[in-house]
Order: C-alpha cells, then structure tokens, then sequence
C-alpha cells in the first residue's frame, strides 16, 4: 500500500508540474498556488527526514500522511471555484506547514534530550569531572542517585558525584533511551543505562528517569533495575 502511495504521490507532483495538468481546470494563480503546494510539502518532507527522529523509522508516517493530503486535496481543490480554490489551498499550505514544523520542533527536542544525556554520561565516564557534572543541573534541579537515599540539590550534587564520578573504571556498557516532549521547553527521558566499575562482581542495570528544562538537568532520578516478578510477569505478561 505504501508503494502505491508513493507512486500515486510521484505521478501528482510530475503532473504538477505540467501545464496540461491545469488546462480548463484552474486558473493560472490556483496553478501558482498548488504548485506552491506541492514544492512546499516536498520540501517539507525533505526538511523533515534529517531531524525528525523520536522513535525508529518515524519519518514513514509523516510522509504517507503528507502523502495523503497532497492527494485528496488535490483532487478536491479541482472541484471547487477559483476563488475557493485560492482559499483552499492557502489554508492547506499554511496548516500542513504548522502540523510539519511542530514534528521538527519535536525532533529537534529529542536530539536536545540524547545529546544532554550523552553530555552528562561523558562528564561522569570520560571526565570525572563533578564540578562540570553539577553545572549541567538547573540552579533548582535535584538527584536522587542511584548508590544514594536521598534528594539531593545544590552543592550536595557535586558532592554526590565527587564519589560516584570518582569509581575507578566507571563506564557505561549499554544505554536505551526513551524521550518524550512534556512542553515547549521540558522534555523526559526515561533511560535505561548499564553500568560497571571496578570491584563490581557484574553490571549494575539502571533505570534512569531524567527531567530537562531547557538545556539543564531540572531532576534526575536513578535506581538499579529490580530483579523481575515472576507474578508479575505472569499476571501482566510483561517484565
């Protein structure tokens, strides 16, 4: 189905472009306008695949949909006035627009959450640097680490990973991560990191819940990742 699409799609951009397309259909400005259209979404498309990357393989939805609405407004803007025709496809061009930048914005959110993740994983791994560790935090953010018992804020961050930035051999050796848009300006990750050190007789598998504010660490909260229930897991079906 989805090759079907996207050949439907190809055949309607070519015959976009194509004067007999439009003869005795739409005048020349609802031509301007639909072709604008069409080079708009295609461009949008093409803006899009680089950066919009939530989850594997996001970009497939976004362009059948497009694809989609290319489609069924095309063949409903031919039915209609030319004056409606105009209104039509300048709403269409201004609204998939929006809907396709908003995806950009929360692409470009999600590589903001990965690389501060991975910014905060090299300053304690590569680093060992508490005092840069503690910088990556907002001035109110606060840690409940893995290894500690309590929240912890300010200067007592810094103290936290005087230790545990300190473990001789500390690394990481598996990360998953898992990001969502909460608004404009925060967004969650909810990781799953490997650790080991030296004097650890296996890996130690964190689930690792981290809160960001704009470009800070607003919370971050670790524990190691229970033993599975196997009543659980029988019950649920899951883990």
């Amino acid at each position: 189905m989805e090759t079907i699409l996207y050949l439907i799609y190809s055949k309607l951009i070519y015959l976009s472009s194509s004067s007999s397309f439009f003869f005795g259909i739409a005048s020349s400005g609802t031509k301007f306008l639909i072709q604008f259209l069409t080079k708009a979404i295609v461009g949008l498309q093409s803006y899009i695949v680089p950066t919009y990357t939530p989850a594997p393989n996001p970009h497939k939805n976004c362009h059948i949909i497009i694809n989609k609405y290319i489609l069924i407004l095309g063949f409903i803007i031919m039915k209609l006035s030319n004056t409606t025709k105009r209104v039509i496809a300048l709403c269409s061009i201004l609204i998939i627009l929006w809907v396709g930048f908003s995806h950009v914005k929360e692409g470009f959110m999600s590589q903001n959450a990965a690389t501060l993740t991975d910014n905060w994983i090299k300053a304690v791994t590569v680093e060992h640097n508490p005092e840069a560790i503690s910088k990556l935090f907002c001035t109110d953010g606060n840690l409940v680490g893995t290894v500690s018992q309590i929240k912890r804020q300010s200067v007592d961050i810094k103290r936290y990973f005087n230790f545990f930035a300190k473990l001789p051999g500390i690394r990481v050796i598996e990360k998953q991560y898992n990001i969502s848009k909460i608004t404009d300006n925060v967004s969650l990750n909810t990781a799953f990191i490997t650790w080991m050190w030296d004097g650890l007789d296996k890996p130690i598998n964190a689930r690792m819940t981290f809160i960001f504010r704009g470009k800070c660490i607003f919370q971050l909260h670790s524990s190691a990742l229970p033993d599975i229930n196997e009543d659980l897991y029988r019950i649920s079906g899951k883990k």
